[in-house]
């Protein structure tokens, strides 16, 4: 293929391709000035993105209260569909927590302050979603969302990192924080789960053995008026015994599940872990997106890359021996495909300008 043919040292192919820069800088610079002009372009019309983060440390209880909570939250969580975290500790089941469809969702249906709007709206309407479908706003809106949320673990400290992007700097520190207040309820809800519920059966057990003990009292009550005078009957003695003991098993039943009633509240209580908010998100002062200076340096040196690469593509095509018999051939097929495409496209117009008969 002409002059690369005669290229045999690394020397002349460098001093080839030097010379083929030079005869076409005009090629390289349009090349470069389009894709600089492209990065300017962005960078001018992007919308600000701005940056914000909250970092919460999980917070385990010791002893069995604390391992009891967090097998409560491990199974509900996997009934949400968040997988199985028996093995793990909030560590690891908290951010899978934090990019659940169902705490997205309620941070998507909540309203936040822009200054766009001037007021409070919820976060689907500030995304500004086109769509009629309800379910399309949800669907894109939760994309977008997770788009601009990212969750960091540091496994040295168990610190967990919430940063989110917005496009106004207290509407990105307002997402954080309301990550944090979702997985705060979330927490509360699922980690009481069982000591409320053992707390409303010992609650209900409670009021029906008062009941109870009430009746019991009241037949004893009523046995004793109708019997002031009971002297030797063993009938009548078995059954004051009888009615004594059904109060003393009731009285008995009572004062245990009131200290158990008691113990349950306490335990409820206790059974809550807390988050602990290590830093609260704040308003960034400086946008994090687009970065500009960075945009243009690449741009500029991948506009350098293309157009010396599209130079080198021309320089091939113009070096190709016209006798080659390859190129002769491709040239041909490409000349015979032409002229059968012409030949049908005029059949088929002569053909639609036939009169109809």
């Amino acid at each position: 293929m002409g002059l690369a043919k005669n290229i045999k040292s690394p020397e002349q192919l460098i001093f080839h391709y030097l010379n083929v820069i030079l005869r076409r800088w005009k090629t390289i610079a349009l090349v470069g000035t389009v894709i600089v002009a492209g990065a300017l372009t962005y960078c001018l019309t992007a919308p600000h993105v701005f940056e914000s983060y909250a970092s919460i440390m999980p917070f385990q209880q010791s002893g069995n209260g604390g391992l009891a909570g967090l097998s409560d939250l491990a199974d509900m969580a996997k009934g949400l569909g968040l997988g199985s975290f028996t093995k793990s500790g909030p560590h690891a089941l908290y951010p899978a927590i934090l990019k659940s469809r169902h705490i997205q969702s309620r941070i998507l249906k909540r309203e936040f302050y822009t200054h766009k709007y001037g007021d409070r709206r919820p976060l689907y309407e500030i995304y500004n979603i086109k769509s009629d479908s309800p379910l399309e706003v949800e669907h894109y809106g939760l994309k977008k969302l997770a788009g601009g949320t990212d969750i960091v673990t540091d496994r040295k400290t168990n610190v967990i990192t919430i940063q989110t992007q917005a496009e106004e700097p207290q509407l990105a520190a307002d997402i954080a924080n309301a990550y944090v207040e979702e997985l705060k309820e979330f927490n509360l809800k699922l980690r009481n789960s069982r000591a409320k519920e053992n707390r409303e059966f010992i609650e209900e057990r409670l009021e029906e053995t008062k009941q109870e003990l009430v009746k019991a009292e009241n037949r004893l009550k009523e046995f004793r008026e109708s019997n002031l005078r009971i002297g030797n009957s063993p009938e009548l003695l078995m059954e004051q015994g009888r009615l004594t003991r059904e109060v003393k098993i009731q009285e008995q039943v009572f004062l245990t599940l009131t200290k158990e009633y008691e113990i349950a509240k306490i335990d409820e209580q206790k059974s809550i872990p807390a988050v602990n908010v290590l830093d609260e998100a704040a308003p960034p002062a400086e946008k994090s997106k687009p970065q500009r200076v960075k945009i243009m340096m690449l741009a500029m040196l991948g506009g350098l890359v293309m157009g010396i690469a599209f130079a080198m593509v021309l320089e091939y095509f113009e070096d190709i021996d016209d006798k080659d018999e390859e190129y002769r051939k491709l040239i041909l097929r490409y000349n015979n495909a032409r002229n059968r495409i012409f030949s049908i496209a005029t059949r088929k117009k002569e053909t639609s300008n036939e009169p109809q008969v």
